[in-house]
């Protein structure tokens, strides 16, 4: 029989590969759209479980991240210092609905 860890460890370890954990962000990004405090929450737990298996467990104490409602300028130098990389922001126009008839 296989042994079982810890769903935190095991978690830990998946996101040491930083391609994974870069997908799973956009994925918890995609569901962020959505304005709910449930995203929101999701969001961040999403940022702490990337920055505890990559080791900067620190990111936290140095922003405000801990408040509710962290400024966007805070979480875009998180993601950026967490993966090296960056955030671009870009609008995309919703195709118009067709004329109702």
């Amino acid at each position: 029989m296989a042994r079982s860890i810890p769903y935190k460890e095991f978690l830990s370890d998946y996101l040491q590969d930083t391609e994974i954990a870069f997908g799973y962000l956009n994925e918890v990004l995609a569901d962020y759209k959505t304005s709910d405090e449930l995203s929101q929450k999701r969001f961040l737990l999403c940022l702490r479980n990337i920055a505890q298996a990559l080791g900067k467990k620190n990111i936290f104490s140095e922003t405000t991240l801990e408040t509710e409602n962290p400024r966007l300028r805070t979480l875009i130098q998180i993601v950026e210092g967490l993966f090296d990389c960056e955030i671009v922001i870009q609008l995309i126009r919703k195709p118009k609905s067709p004329p109702k008839t």
